[in-house]
């Protein structure tokens, strides 16, 4: 609360760069509370070094890792100051390292965590992480997009493929931007969790008699930037930085202790809306938003949208032609934090402020109103249709009878928190209101039907100021940010 309070004290423009923190910290309990990082560190590779790639500068005693002959990697900035290593792709079967699976002897658990970095057109199948032990038959493979995953990542794991299931929604990279995992493989409890961006986004059981020492053998190899099974296939394309093995199960908060991991590492998109030239540019990933149904107007600062019943302007994000890269807006967004400066000029039903929704067979919407009819307060609503329906099958409010009143002519600070089922509200870095949507379907859902097959990735939207309902909407909203939270 301290923080907070020494947050709010700050100028607003400031205030609406570091809330985001505040929130993330505060609503998530210890997730980057200050501790000591993990020992059992294994393994690391940082990448500082342009002449010895490959050097190994955990303090152990296993070698470095080779670059294979004729590769055409380079050295590049990475992330907190430190280097990374750049993959070129192609079909040569050239660029890739080789590390020693003697870091897996004898170890009945490690955690493999690095940062990485896709570009949104990178191929399918292509090896970020292989490792492979043919006497065992036990395997590690993680594939950034696999096209029957609904382009999610595809992991195998000892001696269980195609992680995870049809019916389960994946773990996709956030594309265009730096972003962390770390795969913990746990051979006494027998599972494997993903943990990106300092949360656990995924959890499979494995096969009882794997451990990960089984990955070393006299014919097993371990690769980045390569095919778990064979060489030869399509190289990776993209960037990794501090690549690191840990000789234990990592939980989420030993991850986000061992890299110093800050919520400011993880935004993923800002709009100013200050720019005339470049009024809709995003300064994160270059996902740019546009004008539609009408030219907002640009005023001290930040866009004023003059709401209506009929034909009102409002932006959204990927029916930009020029910016086709716009569907993977929300990939990778296990946990979403927005928050805009607002200024609200009427006080009449309906009036939206954002929304984003999946409109496929199982349509979700998370939609933000202000006010709510009767009273003039702030709205937050879930809203589904199940498959096969054509009308509404329910309106949720997530935050039901508590939420609070707007402030009406005044700038504030807007900052909601989406974590799985789960919606807080900050205003002006105080929280206001935490709801569920219940026994609904929840955010993972919604990015679930991003993904599917029917076709909602190609019609998922960001939209600031577009209606549902009709109502009125004006208002001036500015500095509108879009952060992944952790």
């Amino acid at each position: 609360m301290e923080t907070i309070k020494r947050i709010k004290k700050r100028r607003s423009t400031l205030l609406a760069a570091l809330l985001m923190a505040t929130v993330v910290f505060v609503g998530g309990g210890a997730l980057f509370s200050a501790k000591a990082a993990p020992d059992d560190l294994l393994y690391r590779l940082d990448f500082s070094d342009a002449n010895a790639i490959g050097k190994n500068v955990a303090g152990t005693d296993f070698a470095d890792a080779t670059l294979q002959s004729g590769a055409t990697v380079s050295i590049t900035d990475g992330v907190k100051g430190g280097k990374a290593l750049n993959f070129v792709g192609g079909n040569d079967g050239k660029n890739y390292l080789s590390l020693p699976t003697a870091i897996f002897e004898g170890q009945n658990a490690v955690t493999l965590s690095g940062w990485f970095y896709a570009p949104h057109d990178i191929g399918d199948y292509i090896g970020e992480i292989g490792i492979y032990a043919p006497e065992y038959g036990a395997t590690f493979r993680a594939d950034p997009r696999a096209g029957y995953l609904w382009d999610a990542y595809l992991y195998d794991v000892g001696k269980k493929k195609d992680i995870p299931g049809g019916s389960t929604c994946g773990v996709k990279p956030v594309y265009d931007t730096w972003y962390h995992m770390a795969y913990v493989i746990d051979g006494a409890a027998h599972t494997f969790t993903v943990i990106q961006n300092g949360a656990k986004v995924y959890e499979e059981t494995l096969d009882s008699a794997f451990t990960p020492s089984q990955y070393h053998s006299d014919t097993s190899h371990f690769y980045l930037g390569q095919s778990a099974y064979e060489t030869g296939k399509d190289n990776y394309t993209g960037k990794m930085a501090d690549f690191r093995v840990y000789g234990k199960a990592l939980t989420a908060q030993e991850v986000a202790d061992a890299y110093a991991l800050d919520v400011t590492d993880f935004k993923t998109a800002e709009y100013t809306f200050d720019n005339a030239e470049n009024r809709y540019e995003d300064s994160v990933r270059g996902y740019d938003l546009q004008d539609f149904n009408g030219t907002p107007t640009f005023v001290d600062g930040g866009i004023r949208l003059e709401g209506g019943a009929a034909v009102q302007p409002y932006v959204r994000d990927n029916d930009n032609a020029a910016n086709a890269k716009n569907i993977h807006f929300f990939d990778g967004h296990a946990n979403l934090t927005i928050s805009m400066d607002l200024t609200v000029k009427s006080n009449e039903a309906w009036r939206r402020v954002m929304d984003m929704f999946a409109s496929g067979d199982n349509r979700i919407t998370y939609m933000w109103h202000c006010p709510r009819a009767p009273g003039d307060v702030f709205d937050a609503v879930y809203h589904a249709k199940d498959a096969g329906s054509e009308g509404d099958a329910n309106d949720n409010n997530m935050i039901g009878d508590n939420s609070f009143a707007f402030r009406l002519n005044e700038k504030f600070n807007l900052t909601i928190v989406l974590s799985d089922d789960e919606i807080t509200v900050w205003e002006n870095g105080a929280k206001k209101v935490t709801g569920t949507v219940g026994n609904k379907p929840t955010f993972q859902k919604f990015l679930f039907d991003l993904a599917s097959t029917n076709g909602a990735s190609a019609s998922a939207r960001l939209r600031i100021a577009q209606r549902k309902r009709n109502g009125d909407r004006r208002r001036t909203v500015r500095h509108a940010k879009a952060v992944q939270a952790v």
